[in-house]
């Protein structure tokens, strides 16, 4: 054995361990080994050497005998007797999931048309007229003047530049912000803007953007609601609109049927102005906005309720006892009682407590749930973390059953729990494709989340259709925004129920898209509308007929209300004169030059 203090003779004189000098000499590496009883040429047995060291201990020479040995032996392990695993109620049965009795859905779905309606011939303004009806549009111009009045009398001076509207030119404004969608531009002045790579001349033909202005300052659906209080008990956010939005639910309900699958989720209206119902969500494309609480077929996307959520103003007795997900989906159900749908919810909704209840009104019911929720099998109310343990691989479920109710839990990369009601085979198992890395998987799936997954999108598909195309434009009234909302889903309702029901033909056109839809509903709505006065300005540039107009008019040269126009004389001479006065007969501005040029005999 090589002495233990060769190697400290041989290293040179150093501080520190990074002052490492090396050998001394190249002799050092090569030392003599000095015999030891060790030596493997000796021959000497590991066994004798451990003897010879007192059994391999510590080598102090007084140190007992070690008890380890190198002889294993057989054990004797005593039996595991307890009942290990969860503790559950006597009531609630695990030991197998049983069959279920889902009786039959029997109605006829689909669109509800009255009879009179043509689906060979009609078009998109026929659809959207059975949500919005020619009725609201004369209701609301008479809002719209009764507001303006009231403004009026309010602020004791008369506007000189607005003029009483009626029902045709608010059906004319509703169509042009339905193209506005379409057609989307930063600023609403330049559809009007004279540049030929900017403006839009349908739009010019239609209306003044002054008076496109002055509908949007007074255009009201309900002026009554316009002067009530906050503090008043009468006072409620969406009272301004309130009669739109019942008119449009009635109609909702009325030209649709349900399919047997049904989903009730949240919907968003984005609003970043001062209100009460402007809610913050993160989570959500639209951050800041106005909810809404929307029923929509899982098959097909139809929007046939919704609710305004208003906060805590409209609290109930049931919410205060069930909770605010209950209480949504119970009022959202009463006109489905007795009629065996199947309603699809998210984890905010659902609970063992509502499935039970629904199931006694005749509703079945799915959706995923949170795992703190009242009820919920104590194997299954845990920590995530805990779930995994007893589901340790993808696709591994854990399922219990009370009564007709079923929860399972299902490990898909992460915990999911689903509780539902409207299985006849709740056990059963479907697979679904995974990709892990360049590698697709089959994992086992409960055939619950499959029906969830298929059939829960019907307001997210909903939402698509509407914000694609928004009819909306910026504004600092909240109930504004309700109101176009309002319109959106009676525009894509319409055109569901055109994809649904209609056997028009199209003539060569291959496809008929919901852009060609609401681009043909604008125009239908706008028709032949112009609330223009001055014919010289319908046709840019086109002269006066001064014959006809000598022959069959007296003209007087005066100042005409509103501001300074171009004198249409001088703009066909290329010129540029802009004067306030003109014939009051023709309606036409002209300078005093021109005036006297053209009527002289």
């Amino acid at each position: 054995m090589m002495s233990g203090s060769f190697f400290f003779d041989n290293f040179g004189e150093s501080d520190s361990d990074s002052d490492f000098l090396g050998f001394q000499s190249d002799e050092d590496f090569n030392p003599t080994v000095e015999s030891s009883d060790s030596d493997i040429s000796d021959g000497d047995t590991y066994e004798e050497e451990v003897e010879e060291r007192g059994g391999g201990g510590d080598r102090s020479d007084g140190d007992a005998a070690s008890p380890w040995t190198r002889e294993i032996s057989e054990q004797v392990i005593e039996d595991f007797v307890l009942d290990y695993g969860p503790n559950l109620p006597r009531n609630l049965d695990v030991t197998e999931i049983s069959e279920q009795v889902i009786e039959d859905f029997v109605l006829d779905y689909g669109p509800n048309l009255p009879r009179n309606l043509d689906v060979t011939e009609a078009t998109p303004l026929k659809y959207f007229s059975l949500f919005f009806t020619d009725e609201e549009y004369v209701r609301i111009a008479k809002e719209t003047n009764a507001y303006a009045a009231l403004c009026r009398r309010e602020s004791g001076q008369e506007d000189k530049y607005w003029i009483p509207t009626d029902g045709e030119e608010i059906k004319a404004l509703f169509g042009l912000c339905i193209l506005m969608g379409v057609n989307p531009m930063h600023e609403y002045s330049d559809y009007w803007s004279g540049d030929p790579f900017l403006g839009a001349s349908g739009f010019q033909r239609v209306m003044t953007m002054n008076r496109y202005e002055k509908l949007c300052q007074y255009l009201h659906c309900n002026h009554a609601a316009a002067r009530i209080d906050r503090k008043d008990p009468r006072y409620h956010p969406v009272s301004k609109v309130a009669p739109t939005v019942d008119m449009a639910r009635h109609n909702f309900k009325k030209y649709y049927t349900h399919t047997r699958d049904i989903s009730i989720d949240e919907a968003m209206k984005g609003y970043k102005g001062r209100t009460e119902l402007r809610m913050y969500m993160p989570n959500k494309p639209e951050k800041f906005g106005i909810k809404f609480w929307a029923r929509c077929d899982g098959r097909t996307a139809y929007m046939s309720d919704f609710q305004l959520y208003s906060g805590k103003r409209d609290q109930t007795p049931l919410q205060k006892l069930h909770g605010l997900g209950y209480r949504v989906v119970h009022e959202m159900t009463r006109d489905l009682v007795g009629l065996n749908h199947c309603v699809y919810i998210d984890r905010f909704f659902s609970s063992v407590t509502l499935l039970e209840h629904l199931l006694s009104d005749h509703i079945y019911a799915c959706g995923t749930m949170m795992t703190n929720k009242k009820d919920t099998p104590p194997a299954i109310k845990q920590k995530k973390q805990h779930l995994k343990r007893l589901l340790p691989q993808r696709g591994d479920t854990l399922s219990f059953q009370k009564s007709n109710i079923t929860v399972t839990a299902w490990n898909d990369n992460n915990i999911v729990v689903v509780a539902h009601s409207c299985l006849p085979h709740p056990s059963e198992m479907v697979t679904c494709e995974r990709q892990v890395g360049r590698q697709k998987l089959t994992v086992p799936q409960p055939q619950a989340i499959s029906r969830y997954n298929q059939h829960m999108n019907g307001v997210d598909v909903h939402d698509q259709l509407r914000k694609k195309y928004a009819a909306s434009r910026a504004s600092k009234k909240y109930w504004k925004y309700i109101l176009w909302f309002v319109v959106d889903c009676c525009r894509v309702n319409a055109w569901i129920v055109y994809k649904l029901a209609s056997t028009r033909q199209m003539g060569r056109k291959k496809r008929y898209t919901q852009k060609d839809f609401i681009l043909e509903l604008g125009k239908e709505l706008v028709n032949d509308f112009s609330s223009r006065k001055r014919a010289a300005i319908r046709e840019c540039g086109s002269p006066i007929n001064i014959d006809m107009l000598k022959r069959k008019m007296t003209h007087t040269f005066e100042r005409l209300p509103g501001k300074h126009r171009r004198c249409k004389s001088c703009y066909k001479k290329e010129r540029r004169h802009e004067t306030v006065f003109g014939c009051s007969t023709c309606n036409a501005h002209m300078c005093n030059d021109c005036f006297r040029q053209y009527t002289q005999v």
